[in-house]
């Protein structure tokens, strides 16, 4: 929220990402979370960042963050570019739909 202050007490636009770097099918489901649960949290973080910029009036664009399939420290498993376009659409697709301005990778 401070963050928010500063740009409306200074007049300039700012880029607000939800903290959904984990949150990918494989780690939901590793924590006992189903697609359902993963999707409704997924568009609950993006809710809750444009209920802010509504609330503050601050001038906003809105992303979402899509983190690794896999531990991102280690690189021990890599997916192929189709792997990871397979893997990742439906995850962007939750987030377009839930209207996100744009995806962080």
């Amino acid at each position: 929220m401070e963050f928010i202050q500063l740009a409306i007490s200074f007049k300039v636009p700012i880029v607000l990402i939800t903290p959904t770097w984990r949150s990918s099918l494989d780690w939901a489901l590793k924590n006992g979370y189903t697609e359902g649960q993963l999707n409704d949290a997924n568009t609950k973080c993006l809710k809750f960042l444009r209920d802010l910029v509504a609330e503050t009036g601050v001038q906003a664009v809105v992303g979402c963050k899509v983190g690794p399939r896999y531990d991102g420290y280690k690189i021990d498993s890599i997916m192929s570019p189709d792997e990871a376009e397979a893997y990742h659409s439906k995850h962007i697709s939750v987030f377009k739909a839930a209207g996100a301005d744009f995806i962080l990778a």
